[in-house]
């Protein structure tokens, strides 16, 4: 089922139930519940890629260290 589809049964099954308000706010406890979730998944993907990013570069510097690599100055870089 598309991304697409399953809005459109939402919204028609959020129709059927619009009217009941305490329904309602079940519904947006939990989908309220849901995005903290997303958010905090999110958040935790960033800080792995992050850490993967300064792995890499640790790496690189052990690379220059032990000469297998060349490095080119921040100034030559610059210019």
């Amino acid at each position: 089922m598309t991304l697409l589809q399953l809005n459109m049964q939402l919204y028609r099954v959020m129709g059927e139930i619009g009217d009941d308000k305490d329904i309602v706010s079940q519904i947006l406890d939990f989908a309220k519940d849901l995005a903290d979730k997303k958010r905090a998944r999110l958040k935790e993907k960033e800080k792995q890629k992050t850490l993967e990013q300064i792995d890499h570069a640790l790496a690189q510097v052990n690379l220059i260290k032990e000469g297998k690599i060349k490095c080119v100055p921040a100034e030559e870089v610059l210019k």
